[in-house]
């Protein structure tokens, strides 16, 4: 792989990131909000895209607040 495809796909991973960190901290706003702040700093310790997609489809899937707060909480440990 040449040095640019190189930085194209580690360009690629961190924008994945991003977006996945992103949207957390806007479901986070919408769902939790007296705690989103300190639980998205604990998102953004999360660097491995792939655990943060993974964290991503399961908070999708619930609506208990502490069941949100305790996936948030294991996912970035």
């Amino acid at each position: 792989m040449s040095l640019r495809e190189e930085i194209l796909k580690e360009g690629k991973q961190e924008g994945r990131l991003l977006q996945n960190q992103e949207d957390i901290h806007y479901f986070l706003e919408e769902n939790i909000r007296e705690e989103a702040e300190d639980l998205y700093k604990k998102v953004t310790s999360i660097q491995d895209t792939e655990r943060l997609g993974q964290l991503k489809r399961k908070l999708y899937r619930t609506s208990s607040k502490a069941e949100i707060r305790k996936m948030v909480i294991e996912g970035s440990q």
